[in-house]
């Protein structure tokens, strides 16, 4: 019972670490509204260090565990895991590379970040509506999560992976 525990906890943890993704990707694209690249160029370097903790952690302590009979294959949620840490580190390259914050700079700057965040946002959804509740169900965890985020109370320390 306590890897059914352990693996409930891993969750809220997860979804805790997905909500302030999305955070730190409002934060940089407000900041690129207001002409403060230096802010941007911070979230997104918090951003890639999220990202990167997050993805090592789903990697080694959920996808190894995906059933054979689960909706989605660790496959697609590899190559998702890349697709985003490749999408993150193209924008981080064209802050790095911008000039000063005018008008157009800026549009161009936040019109990038959409296939970001919809690639983003959907690999979220993939994740809780399916990898959340798969390997859960797998391990004995029972229904962890049934109708997404609203379903789950306060997440723990995201520190602690669960094992």
């Amino acid at each position: 019972m306590q890897y059914a525990a352990g693996t409930a906890r891993l969750v809220r943890q997860l979804l805790d670490e997905h909500r302030r993704m999305l955070d730190t990707v409002q934060q940089a694209r407000l900041a690129l509204l207001d002409g403060d690249l230096a802010e941007a160029r911070l979230a997104h370097a918090d951003l890639q260090r999220l990202l990167s903790a997050h993805a090592e952690r789903e990697e080694r302590v959920l996808i190894p565990d995906i059933p054979v009979s689960a909706r989605w294959q660790a496959a697609v949620y590899l190559a998702e895991h890349h697709k985003i840490a490749q999408l993150a580190a193209g924008l981080r390259r064209r802050l790095d590379a911008s000039g000063p914050p005018d008008g157009p700079t800026r549009l161009a700057l936040l019109d990038a970040h959409h296939p970001f965040v919809h690639l983003l946002e959907h690999h979220f959804a993939r994740e809780e509506q399916a990898l959340f509740v798969d390997v859960p169900a797998g391990r004995g965890a029972g229904p962890v999560l049934e109708s997404g985020l609203e379903s789950v109370p306060g997440a723990e320390d995201p520190a602690d992976d669960g094992e």
